[in-house]
């Protein structure tokens, strides 16, 4: 067995809720009835950082929210002033709504996404699961859910009046956890409730056609899926990256995950939920003495964490393909343009795609579903993200199936030349992944 999997298996033995501060959080937050669930799932952030010990990162909507939750509870106005919030948001939506140009209902069956890399894969995916044409919504913005399907005022006025009521009653009994606090939940409701409300009179409106699809994917676990759960839709959860522990998710009926390490924390998380795991057999590439480098698009300020890889790669005559990702619009490789054995590939087409052209032998990033997808075909990944508090709370355990750099660069630099060896460390990191070491 690899120390990679002895790794695993040691952490598998212990009790992630007793260990990890931010499963254990997550875990309380997951029993609260969906009518609360889904404010607090809307709150990953603060759920993450309330675990990791932290104070949370507001943007500037949440911070001007909650002075004047702050301001209007000094006056006892707190749910007044929520309420009024929610309502005139809804009004601004119906408006909005009605200024796009709407098409007939979809006739295929939904498939709600958030427009990440993975997508195209995973629609694929839904489609097998069922004979009707997929229709590809984009949840981020609400201009999709316009076009298909415009919602009478009064049965938004009446959602949201629900949405309320239903508030009000659970949140009285709700034990919420001391992290957790009721100015944030308060914040999430006068900031989201409105799209919340929107959502789930959308859902039910469509689901009231004849020969609507009640059978839907979504990419995220959001208040988006929470919507269409509450209105009556089955929805399959397709994973399109690393889980976090600090998600709550929404009642899934099914999921479909890549690696057995996040279908046991899926299983964990909603026992009633039916979890499979892509079964995909993985094909060993015939790997060249080519590094690679996996780009990232946020966090800026970490991209210059690859230099060491790629100069360490350079100095062993490794000549380097940096993949940039789809969405990264920053000049920092430009740097590496003129840089002898760097070749700057702009992410075109798909990760599998350029994989299977470039055949490297070794493969960098910070942390990213790259880290799995380089095991399941044979090639060496390579985390470059230092240890940090930030790892509680992803499930996938990357420092243990990857090489850290540049701690492990002496191991690179006899895995890379060494065929058994480097056989047996990505083969037994891919078992270990899958649940099976």
């Amino acid at each position: 067995m690899t120390n990679a999997a002895v790794t695993l298996e040691r952490d598998i033995e212990r009790s992630p809720a007793a260990e990890n501060p931010v499963e254990k959080l997550a875990e309380q937050l997951q029993r609260l009835p969906s009518e609360i669930r889904w404010l607090v799932a809307s709150m990953q952030g603060a759920v993450q950082a309330r675990g990791e010990g932290s104070e949370p990162i507001y943007g500037p909507f949440e911070r001007r929210g909650r002075k004047m939750l702050a301001l209007a509870g000094a006056f006892g106005l707190q749910r007044a002033c929520c309420f009024t919030v929610n309502f005139l948001l809804l009004a601004h939506v119906f408006t909005r709504q009605n200024r796009v140009r709407s098409v007939s209902a979809p006739e295929g069956a939904l498939f709600i996404g958030i427009h990440a890399v993975r997508e195209t894969e995973l629609l694929h995916q839904f489609a097998g699961l069922q004979p009707r044409p997929v229709v590809h919504i984009d949840e981020r913005e609400l201009t999709d859910f316009f076009r298909y399907g415009r919602v009478p005022l009064r049965k938004l006025l009446r959602e949201m009046r629900d949405v309320w009521r239903e508030f009000d009653a659970q949140f009285r009994r709700a034990r919420l956890p001391q992290e957790i606090s009721a100015l944030d939940v308060l914040t999430t409701l006068a900031l989201r409730g409105h799209r919340f409300a929107y959502l789930r009179a959308w859902f039910r409106q469509y689901l009231e056609r004849r020969g609507a699809a009640r059978l839907l994917a979504c990419t995220a676990a959001s208040h988006v899926a929470f919507a269409a759960i509450a209105a009556g839709a089955e929805v399959v959860y397709l994973l399109h990256g690393l889980q976090r522990r600090s998600i709550v998710y929404p009642d899934f009926s099914r999921a479909l995950c890549f690696t057995g390490i996040e279908a046991a924390h899926l299983r964990r998380r909603l026992p009633k939920c039916a979890v499979s795991i892509k079964t995909d057999t993985p094909r060993p590439l015939e790997s060249r003495r080519v590094a690679a480098v996996a780009g990232i698009f946020w966090k800026t300020d970490e991209f210059d964490r690859v230099r060491p890889f790629i100069q360490w790669a350079l100095d062993n005559d490794l000549p380097v393909v940096v993949r940039k990702h789809p969405f990264d619009d920053s000049d920092y490789w430009a740097q590496w343009a003129g840089v002898s054995g760097v070749q700057i590939d702009e992410g075109q087409g798909s990760f599998e795609q350029f994989l299977a052209s470039v055949k490297p032998r070794i493969v960098a990033t910070w942390y990213s579903t790259v880290l799995f997808d380089a095991l399941a075909v044979g090639i060496i990944p390579v985390t470059v993200c230092p240890d940090s508090r930030e790892f509680l709370d992803i499930v996938y355990p990357i420092r243990a199936l990857a090489l850290c750099w540049p701690r492990d660069a002496g191991r690179a630099r006899v895995l890379i030349d060494d065929e058994k060896c480097r056989a047996d460390f990505v083969s037994g990191g891919y078992r270990a992944a899958m649940g099976e070491a």
